[in-house]
């Protein structure tokens, strides 16, 4: 089951529309066997034709690029949001099926959104195709795939919610979740001396070195990030520029990512635009910290975190989400590929 794009018709069930502008949905289609999903996508209306059809110029007013590259991530969250559901309910399909879906959606949705404006700063269909698979990617990438971490030239950790405040002076303690990441960065020192590895460099934000220190996970950072003086909130962002005068200096390529798994993808895509590969390990994977023992829910999230969008991946998840949105727009991170190689 999947669904087909529809081009000419005015119904849009997702009520994405901004004006008269917007991606229509009939859904379901089956799909037999012997199909291709090109042949099915394309086979609705002339949406494999080289020229705009009656019906999409008369849906669309004339609109300049920058609204067009104001709304485009929006309609394909929707889309993406809808291709990830019926990707799990339908969860027997191959990966290289999903693949070829969402390359065709992108192909076709690509040369549509570029008849949409007769205005001459238009996008290319090449930049609306990599404005398209940025925000699939954006919305479908959620995991970060064990890489030969043992060999990592550095240890990269940023921390995840807050306690309370009961430290030195009022100061927040770790929390929950960051005694786990703490434990975590002690496990992968363990696994790359056993493995015969020099010691990486040990970058940490500075809920995870406390924790670090305090429970005596043998964990001893060579460069520890700090909130600023003023106590404003220190962004994962903003942790990779604390970092990147050390990283440039001791000639770091690659870092082993120590994050929450929710987060571990955003860390990773950070420290790619520092010009450091991320690597994942397996205490990023489902079962690679045993959550619960660290006063934690089973997905290390932690309901007495100070930081209100960290007490369930329920609120965490959509701000993720924006968040990503966001940083892209900025361009302090990159999802056009979905590898974690250094920029």
């Amino acid at each position: 089951i999947f669904f087909r794009c529809s081009f000419h018709n005015d119904a849009c069930p997702l009520k994405c529309r901004a004006g008269k502008l917007g991606l229509p949905i009939t859904m379901p289609t089956t799909i037999s066997a012997d199909t291709t999903p090109s042949q099915e996508l394309l086979a609705d209306g002339d949406a494999n034709s080289s020229t705009p059809s009656q019906a999409m110029r008369a849906l669309a007013p004339p609109m300049s690029l920058k609204w067009l590259r104001v709304l485009l991530p929006t309609t394909a969250l929707a889309w993406a949001v809808i291709v990830t559901v019926l990707w799990l309910w339908e969860s027997s399909r191959s990966e290289a099926m999903f693949a070829d879906y969402l390359s065709t959606i992108v192909q076709v949705h690509a040369k549509h959104l570029n008849f949409v404006t007769d205005a001459p700063d238009r996008a290319t269909e090449t930049q609306t195709q990599q404005d398209l698979v940025q925000a699939m990617q954006m919305v479908t990438v959620w995991v970060l795939p064990v890489g030969d971490y043992v060999r990592a030239d550095a240890i990269i950790g940023l921390s995840f919610g807050q306690g309370a405040p009961g430290g030195p002076n009022g100061q927040p303690l770790p929390g929950a979740t960051n005694n786990a990441l703490a434990w975590s960065v002690g496990a992968l020192l363990r696994d790359i001396k056993a493995a015969g590895r020099p010691r990486p460099k040990v970058l940490l934000q500075w809920e995870i070195a406390e924790a670090g220190k305090n429970n005596d996970y043998g964990v001893e950072a060579d460069l520890v990030a700090h909130v600023n003086e003023d106590g404003t909130y220190l962004s994962t962002y903003g942790v990779l520029q604390k970092f990147a005068a050390y990283i440039a200096s001791q000639g770091i390529k690659t870092a082993a990512i120590v994050a929450h798994p929710d987060h571990a993808v955003r860390v990773a895509k950070v420290v790619q635009h520092f010009g450091v590969t991320a690597i994942g390990t397996p205490y990023l994977q489902q079962g690679g910290i045993a959550w619960t023992d660290f006063s934690c829910d089973e997905l290390g999230y932690s309901n007495a975190s100070t930081q209100d969008f960290t007490v369930s991946r329920k609120k965490y998840i959509i701000y993720e989400l924006k968040t990503r949105f966001s940083m892209v727009f900025r361009e302090q991170i990159d999802f056009s590929t979905d590898d974690f190689e250094a920029l």
